[in-house]
C-alpha cells in the first residue's frame, strides 16, 4: 500500500489564474496561512510550492493514521474574518467621517479544491 508515512513531509503545489486570498472555514485546521507565515495573498499566474525552502515552516505527517483531506478555498476578495480586528477599531468614528461615502465590493469570485491522502504508520524496525 502506497502513501505518505509518519515523519515524511508534504509540499503542496498550486496555481491561481488571478490574484486571490486563501483561507479555510473555521471548522477545519488552518495550515496556510499560519503563525509562521500569516500572509494569505496569492499572486495570479504563478506556480506555488508551499512550503519550499524559503518558508519558515514544514508540513509533517503524523498520527492519527488514515484518510485525510486538504481543502483550499480561494477568493478574489480578502476574507472578512481576517480583516475583522481592523474593522472593530473605529466603528463609532467611522459613522461620522464616512457618512456620504459608500465602499462597494467588486463581484467576488470563489473557487475550492479538495485533495485526499492516507497517512500510513511507519513499520517498526
Amino acid at each position: 500500500m502506497g502513501g505518505p508515512t509518519e515523519r515524511e513531509r508534504l509540499v503542496i503545489h498550486f496555481y491561481a489564474t488571478w490574484d486571490c486570498y486563501i483561507d479555510v472555514h473555521k471548522n477545519m485546521k488552518l495550515i496556510f496561512p499560519n503563525r509562521f507565515y500569516p500572509d494569505n495573498r496569492i499572486r495570479g499566474r504563478k506556480i506555488y510550492k508551499i512550503p519550499d525552502s524559503s518558508y519558515p515552516f514544514t508540513f509533517d505527517f503524523t498520527s492519527p493514521f488514515g484518510a485525510e483531506f486538504i481543502k483550499v478555498i480561494a477568493s478574489t476578495i480578502q476574507f472578512e474574518d481576517i480583516e475583522e480586528s481592523f474593522q472593530r477599531i473605529g466603528i463609532a468614528s467611522g459613522r461620522l467621517i464616512t457618512r456620504g461615502l459608500n465602499v462597494n465590493a467588486r463581484p467576488e469570485q470563489i473557487t475550492e479544491a479538495l485533495i485526499s491522502y492516507t497517512i500510513i504508520e511507519k513499520e517498526k524496525q
